[in-house]
């Protein structure tokens, strides 16, 4: 069965009824990519509807076409393992509608790994998620899920698809859906979709439904992302996601930002490393300082470094930098002390002020100490460490 420009062919039923597959007719395939909104929603309940009642799906998703089944369905999902040559000892992947879907029904508790499933989900990256055997029997439990589908008995295997057809396959479901790399024993994981004629025909005869949309938009496997019993991260296989990206989405990067980046903002970058060094989050964090006007090149005012010796604070050399937009779309987080600062923020990247606030909660100034003398420095000083360890202690996992 095809679907194509003109409406969707159905065998047994009505044009725009996805008629096959209530007959039970194999092998429907939906073509995707040319198709009206309607006929694509009606594609996608119609597999949908086939998951529910134990076929097996082929889909997209924004790296490979996966096989999918409903994981409650035992028959079901030893019919994705036969057809894929998947081993009983290897477990499927659960492809979770959301990150925060994935943390709560497998009880995630780290915080660097509830900020991998924030932060990687979606995208193109699997995870392995290190479970103690009574939250892995919650998850189980909760998801409706037999032992060895998704575990192998110690961790978990979970996926936050990008693609839009996969999202709506998912929600639409309504049921965990399981998957591997739609392709029969021995074979590369797809990343087009040629037809059932890569599976044997009696294999292909197994399959109720494709949805297909051309080529993948990465093109390559997922990722493999273990999240490790003592709450740090391994990275097992790179794939669509490059390593370097991975770990920079498990940073958290923090950006101060002044005038000059002579006196406040690299004050504030000390004081925050400083206090990050006895505050344990459990997340990797990175800061840094820039000023709105910086020439660049210049030493820390000594009157800044004195202050933050009476603080006890002692910052490594550093010389001032100008700030650009692409500091400003690395930091997670952008502090600033006034809000003549907001504005010429704004003025440099517009796009990235959904990150940027005044460093002071109650949206007071950090006025300029610069010629006002040592004491005026110290104080300005006592008052960033202040603000810095409530701003610390606002941010989320």
């Amino acid at each position: 069965m095809q679907m194509g420009a003109t409406g969707m062919h159905s065998a047994g039923g009505a044009p725009g009824t996805p008629g096959a597959l209530r007959s039970g007719a194999p092998g429907a395939t939906f073509d995707l990519r040319r198709v009206s909104d309607s006929e694509r929603k009606a594609a996608i309940a119609a597999a949908a509807e086939a998951l529910r009642s134990g076929g097996q799906v082929v889909f997209p998703t924004e790296t490979v076409y996966g096989l999918g089944a409903d994981g409650t369905n035992a028959a079901a999902v030893e019919r994705s393992r036969r057809l894929t040559g998947l081993p009983r000892m290897h477990p499927m992947a659960w492809h979770a509608e959301s990150g925060e879907r994935a943390i709560e029904a497998l009880g995630v508790r780290p915080p660097l790994h509830r900020r991998a499933l924030r932060r990687l989900a979606p995208g193109p990256v699997t995870f392995v998620v290190a479970l103690g055997s009574e939250s892995l029997a919650a998850a189980r439990e909760g998801l409706g899920i037999g032992e060895g589908v998704i575990d192998d008995g110690g961790s978990a295997m979970v996926r936050v698809p990008s693609n839009e057809t996969a999202r709506a396959l998912l929600r639409e479901a309504g049921v965990p859906v399981v998957a591997a790399a739609a392709t029969p024993p021995g074979g590369p994981a797809p990343t087009e979709w040629s037809g059932l004629g890569s599976f044997p025909p009696e294999q292909a005869a197994e399959i109720a439904a494709v949805l297909s949309e051309g080529p993948t938009l990465l093109r390559k496997p997922s990722t493999l992302v273990r999240l490790d019993a003592d709450g740090t991260w391994t990275m097992v296989r790179e794939g669509a996601a490059p390593e370097r990206a991975v770990r920079g989405r498990m940073e958290r990067s923090l950006l101060f930002v002044c005038t000059g980046n002579t006196c406040r903002s690299p004050m504030a970058e000390a004081i925050a490393a400083d206090l990050l060094l006895t505050m344990d989050q459990g997340i990797p964090t990175r800061v840094g300082s820039a000023g709105v006007a910086a020439s660049g090149g210049e030493p820390p005012t000594p009157e800044s470094v004195e202050a933050l010796r009476q603080i006890s604070v002692f910052p490594p050399p550093r010389l001032s930098r100008a700030l650009t937009p692409e500091m400003l779309a690395e930091a997670e987080a952008v502090f600033v002390m006034t809000r003549s600062h907001l504005e010429a923020v704004r003025r440099i990247d517009a796009s990235s002020m959904d990150k940027v606030s005044l460093l002071d909660p109650a949206g007071e100034d950090v006025p300029d100490p610069i010629g006002s003398g040592q004491t005026v420095y110290n104080q300005t000083a006592k008052r960033l460490q202040e603000l810095i360890r409530r701003r610390l202690a606002e941010l989320p996992v």
